[in-house]
């Protein structure tokens, strides 16, 4: 295994496409499902998402004892659940409600849904004047350029 580049994990589609850089690095095709452990007991593995690109996935981080969920770009969709953990120690999910992603309603519910001990909202700010404050659930930490995060 090439260790002096990255490892780089990517659903099919984008896995085609991420080769085309070149060689130096390790490029896994990450597909919902697919787990991959890296370097000291880092677990990672692709779930359901659904998105406009049928091979979107999210990813469940577990490391040091704790269960991380990234939704990545998604909407609410019952059969993500199926796909989850019984306990996720934090979860960072959309709340912008464009481009095929969970507004701050469905992100709420999903939040409940999955029985996250702690709620992260993603992509606000960037390129439009969202305020998180308006995301409204249990648990909820917004995020805060330059600043920890207390997970």
């Amino acid at each position: 295994m090439n260790t002096s580049g990255l490892q780089v994990l990517a659903p099919s589609d984008a896995w085609k496409t991420l080769r085309a850089y070149g060689p130096g690095h390790n490029y896994i095709m990450f597909n919902r499902w697919t787990e991959v452990t890296l370097g000291e007991g880092i677990l990672v593995k692709a779930v359901k998402a659904e998105h406009s690109d049928p091979s979107a996935i999210g990813v469940i981080l577990e490391a040091e004892r704790k269960t991380f969920y990234i939704t990545g770009d998604t909407l609410y969709n019952e059969a993500i659940f199926g796909d989850l953990p019984e306990q996720i120690d934090v979860v960072f999910l959309p709340i912008n409600g464009a481009g095929n992603n969970m507004n701050m309603a469905d992100a709420a519910r999903f939040a409940a849904r999955c029985k996250a001990k702690k709620v992260v909202p993603v992509h606000f700010g960037m390129l439009d004047d969202l305020d998180p404050e308006g995301f409204q659930c249990e648990g909820r930490i917004i995020p805060r350029i330059f600043r920890e995060i207390p997970l």
